[in-house]
């Protein structure tokens, strides 16, 4: 009895070594179908890069960037201004430039204190009007009617949609892509 007792725990270690091996092996092992890394290595992809846009979306990423405000940290809507940048041609980035705390004509907000104080954000999001003007192929210069929507993100998390504006741009075509060398608003 005692050599079929030995033989029995003999063969449940075995067996739980078996068992024990093969759970190992199938951890640490060769894994037949590896998860792919996607990486983008080859290129970097900006969609905001002004020589990868044409008239409208340059256009739009422009007044995007000045009509998003931050009056808490902003002294006025010019840093605004300063943001689009990248965007600006012409005499409009001449102003951004060589005086960047310059308002550039930018109408002032009866709100701005209030923002300001209560540390609201505001956020536009630009699009071509339906009735923006056609431009015949191969122009240099176009017009683009933006419908513009700006957001007041508050402190609190609530957000109040303002009513929406249209602005006229200028867009005109560099060795770089397409600037902005004019906005105003259109009535």
């Amino acid at each position: 009895m005692t050599t079929t007792r030995s033989r029995r725990r003999l063969w449940c270690a075995a067996a739980s070594l078996t068992t024990a091996a093969v759970l190992l092996a199938g951890c640490g092992g060769n894994d037949p179908d590896p998860i792919p890394e996607g990486t983008d290595a080859h290129i970097a992809i900006d969609p905001l890069d002004p020589a990868a846009l044409g008239p409208d979306e340059a256009a739009a990423a422009a007044m995007n960037a000045i009509l998003s405000w931050q009056p808490a940290t902003d002294t006025s809507k010019a840093d605004a201004l300063t943001r689009a940048r990248p965007w600006l041609g012409g005499d409009l980035a001449g102003v951004v430039d060589t005086s960047p705390t310059a308002d550039a004509g930018l109408r002032p907000d009866r709100e701005w204190a209030a923002w300001a104080r209560s540390g609201d954000t505001l956020t536009a999001t630009c699009s071509r009007a339906p009735d923006s003007p056609n431009s015949p192929a191969g122009m240099t210069t176009v017009i683009v009617d933006l419908r513009c929507r700006q957001q007041v993100l508050h402190a609190s998390g609530s957000v109040t949609p303002r009513a929406p504006e249209v602005w006229r741009t200028t867009a005109v075509a560099t060795p770089d892509g397409w600037r902005v060398t004019d906005f105003r608003y259109r009535t």
